[in-house]
């Protein structure tokens, strides 16, 4: 059994196009790749699978017995794939119980702050608004790495 781990997601793309376009220039042009690189992403996939997987013939590539078993699952894998990339959870601010981290100045928490925490309980009551120190020296990392979500003023 192949681990799906070490199988590159881009070469079942090019595995369902050949099956599905018969034609190796047709599937690169689909994919928007060369058909030297769809050549060579067939060679990979006939050496992971231990099997030509598709034949050239006077009428296309044809598909092994093996790439007709395995035709079908890996569409619906790849199918579950491109949903599971599409779905994008919508922020909801009058049911989200999120905690967002703001870093301001002083002046700035002073300033902002009351007028924020007045329009959140208005259109986002579950919502909670942390505030932290801004500083200039870690904000890019604290952003990048989610401990703050929003930075207000001039850094």
């Amino acid at each position: 059994m192949i681990e799906p781990s070490s199988i590159d997601l881009n070469l079942l793309s090019v595995f369902q196009e050949v099956y599905r376009e018969r034609q190796i220039s047709a599937a690169a042009r689909r994919l928007g790749l060369t058909q030297s690189a769809v050549s060579n992403a067939l060679a990979r996939l006939r050496r992971t699978f231990g099997d030509e997987l598709f034949v050239r013939t006077a009428h296309g590539m044809q598909p092994t017995p093996l790439a007709q078993q395995m035709a079908e699952p890996i569409g619906a894998a790849m199918a579950q794939v491109a949903l599971a990339l599409s779905q994008r959870s919508r922020f909801d601010p009058a049911t989200s119980s999120r905690r967002f981290t703001l870093a301001m100045t002083d002046v700035g928490e002073v300033y902002f702050m009351p007028v924020l925490i007045e329009r959140c309980r208005a259109c986002a009551p579950n919502v909670e608004i942390a505030s932290i120190r801004a500083n200039g020296l870690t904000l890019k990392d604290d952003m990048e790495t989610g401990r703050v979500d929003l930075a207000i003023g001039a850094f």
